[in-house]
């Protein structure tokens, strides 16, 4: 699934495309009510597929600030509240299948200038005889930038990230694990240089991880 302005869907499916054939649904330029009710329809969707879901995979791509994206209504969202959607009691369906997001959107108006460089054990309950999971488990969400740091999009090649993205998609295929597929996107991101409003800036990609298995595109 994927949610976007105007301007950026293009840019999802080019990365989609280097990713595998996909089933997927899309909205863009939507209002809080009607991004709210395409998630929740997603993942009604997931819930009455009988069939085994390997993983479900949600970009956002949108003006934000930490903690929210921005909507056309001018109202905000909380990314997690989107999150909780898909958590194992929301949607069984995803228990112990990865859950991954990609969020394009700023976290912040703070930006970085970059630095100049020289040359106690718990007690583990295993006797339970039916199986638990937390509530949010098999999660993987990536940011393109800090908390509170806003994001980086070029007017004439799109969001940094998602361009990063698509030549390492280009370059590597499946090849790597998701965490280490980020790893080289973020190399490459944060050994670039970038200027905004005649200020140098620097960004760096945020990976946050709750996966229980490994994930190959």
């Amino acid at each position: 699934m994927k949610i976007a302005f105007r301007g950026s869907i293009s840019k999802i499916d080019t990365a989609k495309k280097r990713i595998c054939k996909l089933e997927d649904e899309s909205v863009e330029n939507s209002t809080t009510e009607d991004l709210l009710g395409k998630i929740t329809s997603f993942r009604d969707g997931l819930n009455e597929i009988k069939d085994d879901i390997a993983c479900c995979l949600v970009t956002l791509m949108s003006h934000g600030e930490e903690g929210f994206i921005k909507m056309k209504d001018g109202e905000k969202v909380s990314l997690e509240d989107i999150f909780e959607m898909f958590n194992n009691k929301n949607c069984p369906a995803l228990q112990e299948k990865p859950k991954i997001f990609i969020i394009q959107a700023c976290r912040g108006e703070r930006r970085d200038s970059g630095v100049e460089t020289d040359d106690e054990p718990m007690d583990l309950d295993d006797g339970s005889e039916k199986k638990r999971l937390p509530t949010f488990s098999d999660y993987f969400i990536i940011y393109p930038t800090q908390a509170d740091h806003v994001a980086l999009r070029d007017p004439r090649t799109g969001s940094v990230m998602i361009k990063e993205m698509t030549e390492v998609f280009k370059q590597y295929g499946n090849k790597w694990h998701i965490a280490d597929f980020f790893t080289i996107v973020n190399n490459r991101v944060v050994h670039r240089d970038f200027n905004l409003c005649n200020k140098p800036i620097k960004i760096s990609l945020v990976m946050e991880s709750t996966l229980t298995k490994f994930v190959y595109f």
